[in-house]
């Protein structure tokens, strides 16, 4: 089972000290940058791809195009997983083998902003609307075969910044996909200090 991490960042300078700071290996990151000579990286497990453009959904989007793992992890630039989030994830979704995407659990989430899911189990229609984007995972296959994208209308950059992640979830569950929440954790948002939210 290949798992990566779809890392969306703006105007990054130094591929190896990201993925050190978020202490990930195996990543598809989308660079939005004014800056249109850069050329694409590919080391090892990662692979870095630059764009002129803006939006975090436009994001999103190219990194399901670019990846080729079974699972993917949705990020931000702010995160910092934990040593075994790989072997967490893996292991979600042998637990629930019918599983097309699982949420699992992303410490320093604004609780006062967001409602948390309280039990292990599938997720409707309300449940995913406290979800928040890097909290998902999901299975590529799934998610292309559907043809479900991230609306390029919503989120950071876009017309209306908020909310592409309950738009997407709620695609999936129009489509028939199963979603479940496991409550463990993968990763600790770093003092909210995205890009997403300094330079747009």
């Amino acid at each position: 089972m290949k798992v990566e991490v779809l890392i969306s960042t703006m105007n990054l300078e130094k591929q190896q000290d990201l993925l050190k700071k978020m202490c990930v290996d195996g990543s598809v990151i989308i660079n939005q940058t004014e800056n249109k000579h850069l050329a694409d990286i590919k080391t090892g497990k990662n692979k870095l791809y630059s764009y002129e453009e803006k939006g975090l959904s436009k994001s999103r989007n190219r990194a399901i195009k670019n990846s080729n793992a079974d699972i993917c992890i949705v990020a931000d630039d702010d995160l910092k997983y934990e040593d075994d989030y790989e072997k967490i994830v893996e292991e979600g979704y042998k637990k629930y083998p019918d599983a097309d995407i699982i949420i699992f659990y992303v410490d320093n989430i604004d609780s006062t902003r967001r409602r948390k899911i309280r039990r292990e189990g599938k997720i409707n229609f309300i449940a995913s609307m406290k979800v928040q984007s890097v909290q998902m995972t999901f299975k590529r296959k799934s998610i292309v075969e559907k043809g479900i994208k991230f609306n390029k209308n919503f989120g950071s950059g876009a017309e209306l910044y908020c909310g592409e992640e309950n738009i997407f979830l709620t695609y999936c569950l129009r489509k028939g996909l199963k979603i479940y929440y496991i409550p463990k954790k993968i990763a600790t948002i770093q003092n909210n200090d995205s890009t997403w939210f300094k330079r747009l």
